[in-house]
């Protein structure tokens, strides 16, 4: 819904903006005030792991996203809305 609202305010506007999905991140803050929800395991690293080592099914299924690690994320957010 948000981009679609962008998208009328462009039109009526002008107002230039993108919208940067995140859901696959992974890991958690250094300082252990957030971080991920386990159950059931849906993260590609911890999945990644569990197969290398045969825990579980041991079956590895990726459904073509890119993993990015909350701090980096976190720190893009921050460093590009400075520019």
């Amino acid at each position: 819904m948000v981009e679609r609202v962008l998208e009328d305010a462009a039109r009526a506007y002008g107002l230039r903006s993108v919208a940067l999905r995140y859901f696959n991140s992974a890991g958690a803050d250094p300082t252990g005030n957030i971080g991920e929800s386990h159950m059931p395991e849906t993260h590609l690293i911890p999945n990644v792991l569990r197969a290398a080592l045969g825990v579980g099914d041991g079956v590895l299924k990726i459904m073509g996203t890119i993993t990015i690690l909350v701090t980096v994320l976190a720190c893009a957010i921050t460093c590009t809305s400075m520019i």
